[in-house]
């Protein structure tokens, strides 16, 4: 960072995009532009060593890894799909209604994962999805696309950035608590 020069490289797949770390930061996880799977880099030798197939259909958008750190969530069209970071294998996908982009994970304080709020393309609201039964449980509709989204570290609120504002929801219940306008 001091020289702000290229020290190490590693040759990938087309066009990488969104990148995750494994909690130790040994691998690199990167989607690639219109592939259905994740290239892993070694960071030490600074190699690809694999690509990770994500049960074909389209290319990932998003990584995100969970609280725990034992999981990568890839986002994609109609599904997203659960990457085990220890074994690198996918454990199971779930299904949902069109593009998935962006993902916030709900979580307690014991890290276990409760519910995810799943941006999807085009749509003015947020899928909910029960994590343990892997399904689509309820939308929430907004008066604008999301760009953002974020559960507090409290774990007691979501934010999400819609159009021109910023509104924050109460968890468990999903009551909306405010509406923040943005300034212009």
């Amino acid at each position: 960072l001091r020289t702000l020069k290229v020290v190490k490289s590693a040759a990938v797949g087309p066009k990488p995009g969104c990148l995750a770390f494994s909690p130790d930061g040994r691998r690199v996880f990167l989607c690639l532009d219109g592939q259905a799977g994740l290239d892993v880099v070694d960071t030490a030798p600074m190699q690809r060593m694999r690509t990770i197939d994500l049960f074909g259909g389209g290319a990932p958008r998003n990584l995100y890894i969970t609280p725990d750190s034992t999981r990568m969530i890839a986002t994609g069209d109609r599904k997203l799909t659960i990457i085990n970071v220890r074994s690198e294998k996918p454990e199971f996908t779930i299904p949902v209604d069109g593009a998935a982009e962006a993902v916030a994970i709900d979580s307690d304080k014991d890290l276990v994962i409760h519910r995810l709020f799943v941006q999807m393309a085009g749509f003015k609201g947020l899928e909910v999805i029960d994590y343990a039964a892997r399904k689509v449980t309820e939308k929430v509709a907004l008066p604008a696309s999301p760009s953002a989204l974020a559960v507090t570290a409290d774990h007691k609120t979501l934010w999400v950035a819609a159009g021109d504002s910023v509104m924050e929801f109460s968890l468990p219940d999903l009551k909306k608590i405010a509406t923040i306008p943005a300034d212009h």
